[in-house]
């Protein structure tokens, strides 16, 4: 193996590191089951952790070969067991099985066909953050995770909170969750805007009788009004961005309609304020409080 090069390096494969050192292993051990496949009616091959020490660019093209491999390959049924959600084929889920606390759920037994496409379409989604986090957050866009990730940059005290963007669909991950997490101590927090939608915040509510899992929606329409009547926000944020943002003659309804319609840079100028402590007395809604008291 010390004479092997490796791409267009040259240095032999002892100087590499242990990432370069792995994946020209996992090639050549892969490889050579391509000359005995007249030998044996199955050959089972187990990795596991086959992106320990692999930087991105290599991660890929493994990923790249074990699935070119396996579908050249009918006799060899290819098991690994991994950290990295990107060994993940979001196409096809049903190959997926989750190991928790000593259980082990198949996703192709243990959700419906429409549940699996419904985590196929949600874009980003990190199933391992999702299903493992010891406390995860769920909201429904940039804005509520720029504003609760600004508001925990600025405490003093530690946290392990993990917050996922998820947009809709709370529902379905929700009984997704109960499934893995079930007898553990995870907890999962959801929050969402109320859009005017009192059959969805009654369906959303019913969970919160699971010791487990907190709901909560706004009482406005969203976000935005949400935070502007909160405590002294409205003050703060009219004497810190009036000229800024032309907020100086503002009323409550006038600065949050106009922020509705503009909050994508103007929230990402309030929360990196926030995160460097320059916004002082500013409150998070509610709703976001509760959520953030109960995974504490």
């Amino acid at each position: 193996m010390n004479s092997v090069r490796l791409g267009y390096s040259e240095e032999a494969l002892s100087l590499q590191g242990l990432g370069y050192r792995n994946i020209i292993l996992l090639f050549v051990l892969l490889n050579s089951l391509l000359e005995k496949q007249r030998d044996y009616a199955l050959n089972a091959v187990m990795i596991e952790e086959p992106e320990a020490h692999l930087c991105i660019n290599n991660i890929r093209l493994l990923i790249s070969f074990l699935n070119v491999f396996t579908q050249k390959n009918s006799l060899v049924q290819l098991f690994y067991s991994t950290h990295s959600t990107e060994f993940i084929n979001k196409m096809d889920l049903r190959n997926v099985v989750i190991m928790h606390n000593g259980q082990a759920y198949s996703f192709v037994d243990e959700l419906t066909p429409t549940q699996l496409d419904y985590l196929t379409k949600n874009p980003n989604l990190d199933l391992f953050k999702l299903f493992f986090s010891k406390k995860c957050i769920l909201v429904e866009g940039i804005s509520e995770e720029m504003l609760i990730r600004a508001y925990l940059t600025e405490q003093k005290a530690l946290n392990d909170i993990e917050l996922l963007s998820f947009h809709k669909g709370f529902i379905d991950i929700i009984k997704i969750w109960k499934k893995v997490n079930s007898g553990s101590g995870n907890k999962l927090g959801i929050i969402r805007d109320y859009d005017d939608q009192d059959k969805a915040k009654e369906n959303h509510d019913k969970f919160n009788d699971d010791k487990n899992i907190c709901v909560r929606t706004t009482h406005e329409y969203t976000l935005e009004p949400e935070i502007v009547k909160t405590g002294n926000n409205y003050s703060i944020l009219r004497d810190k961005y009036g000229e800024t943002f032309g907020w100086t003659n503002f009323t409550e309804d006038e600065m949050q309609q106009a922020w509705r319609n503009a909050k994508a840079s103007e929230m990402l100028r309030i929360c990196q304020d926030l995160a460097n402590g320059e916004l002082k007395g500013f409150q998070l809604p509610q709703h976001i409080k509760e959520v953030l008291d109960f995974l504490s």
